[in-house]
């Protein structure tokens, strides 16, 4: 807006507390709203009883087909067999939770969206929402721009892997993948942190270069300036209002949706056994489902041991001496701002991400005593800041084209011309 382009919010509320919270604002920016007519909305209604059913018996019925191929096959269970029965208890979660969010996207895009919008941006983008958008836009001309979602292109970098067959691109003979790239489009452009992720991505010949726009980290302008101002005397007053021990080093541990209690009882079970004994920080992603941990089984006392914080996360990424989290695009940001960090990798961690070949910025451990032995390398070893450092540079160079605050700067001039 300052730029004289004109931009309008269209928000999405997750539920009543958020919409009211908006509504609280004191000068609401220009928005769009999306409406539906009561029979518009009961239409949607039935086509979503209709297609959950519907998505059921075909899960239902590969179902039945997989494990009837594992009671043949008990002594010779092969990975492509396995993989087959993960993929469809990932489908099932898929049909009853994605899929439906999807329809009532693109039913409200397609009917909803007034006609003078000449572009939608999407903030934080997963692949398949902005080619739903695209799909639901596409007899009009309407713009679809997606932006990459946080640093590590995690949920985006496997969709796009698999994208060439998706989208058909180099494939237009194949008559069900014309059908597929009919009623999945993809995005006219994406807006991505740097060319490392441009050339991985044009790699799997399944996104035209020129469609993807170099722009630098979108979400981390206003980390990198404050990164910039940051100082002791900022430091020293953080952790005086947060009640952080002014003489303890400190881990900042920002947990995922997902996995709250064994991701926070692993890191309380290597602290209590390392040498450093650090203080503990601990953000709660905001859509986690808080499982209530006693601290008190390990010892732990509050504003002693450890805090629970709402603030906003930079400031603490600034104060902290290591970054713990689970698969996260936390982990770049915690290079970005000079700090080691630990990926909690539990479970089924995609451990064939470039994430994980960063090693000795990023380092990854599923149990407390390693996770204790790094911690302590970190945080007892003379020369650990001197090797972050140095590695540092590297990782940045590799990763991001720009690391001026100015990538918001770069994606409005992009607009402009557009």
């Amino acid at each position: 807006n300052n730029k004289g382009t004109a931009i309008a919010f269209l928000p999405v509320f997750h539920n009543l507390s958020d919409m009211e919270e908006w509504f609280r604002l004191e000068s609401l920016p220009n928005f769009v709203c999306l409406n539906l007519s009561v029979n518009q909305f009961f239409q949607i209604l039935i086509r979503f009883i209709f297609y959950q059913i519907k998505w059921y018996f075909i899960f239902l019925s590969l179902w039945r087909k997989s494990k009837n191929k594992f009671k043949s096959k008990i002594n010779d269970v092969d990975s492509n067999l396995l993989l087959e029965h993960l993929l469809l208890l990932d489908l099932g979660e898929t049909i009853s939770r994605s899929c439906i969010s999807n329809l009532f996207v693109y039913e409200l895009f397609n009917k909803s969206l007034p006609s003078n919008v000449k572009s939608v941006i999407l903030v934080q983008e997963f692949y398949s929402t902005s080619r739903v958008i695209k799909a639901a836009l596409k007899d009009r001309g309407t713009k679809v721009i997606g932006v990459q979602h946080g640093l590590g292109l995690f949920d985006q970098y496997y969709a796009y892997i698999i994208s060439p067959t998706e989208t058909g691109i180099g494939h237009m003979k194949n008559n069900s993948i014309n059908s597929y790239i009919n009623f999945m489009p993809t995005p006219d452009f994406n807006l991505i942190f740097g060319s490392y992720y441009k050339k991985m991505i044009a790699g799997f010949n399944g996104y035209p270069e020129e469609r993807l726009i170099v722009t630098g980290p979108t979400r981390n302008d206003n980390m990198i300036m404050e990164m910039l101002d940051f100082c002791e005397e900022k430091m020293i007053s953080i952790k005086k209002t947060s009640g952080i021990p002014l003489n303890r080093k400190i881990i900042f541990l920002c947990t995922s949706p997902r996995d709250v209690r064994s991701t926070i009882t692993l890191v309380l079970d290597a602290i209590k056994i390392s040498k450093s004994k650090p203080f503990l920080v601990i953000k709660l992603h905001p859509t986690a489902i808080e499982n209530t941990i006693d601290f008190t089984e390990y010892g732990f006392t509050k504003f002693k041991d450890f805090v629970i914080t709402t603030e906003d996360i930079n400031q603490f990424m600034f104060i902290s001496d290591v970054v713990v989290s689970q698969l996260s695009t936390v982990a770049l940001e915690s290079v970005l701002v000079g700090k080691p960090h630990i990926i909690i990798s539990k479970d089924l961690s995609l451990k064939n991400s470039f994430i994980f070949s960063e090693q000795p910025l990023i380092m990854h451990t599923d149990n407390h005593n390693e996770a204790a032995q790094i911690l302590d390398k970190f945080l007892l070893s003379s020369n650990s800041k001197e090797i972050i450092n140095e590695n540092r540079g590297k990782f940045l160079k590799k990763y991001f084209d720009n690391m001026d605050g100015c990538a918001l700067e770069r994606v409005n001039d992009f607009l402009v011309n557009l």
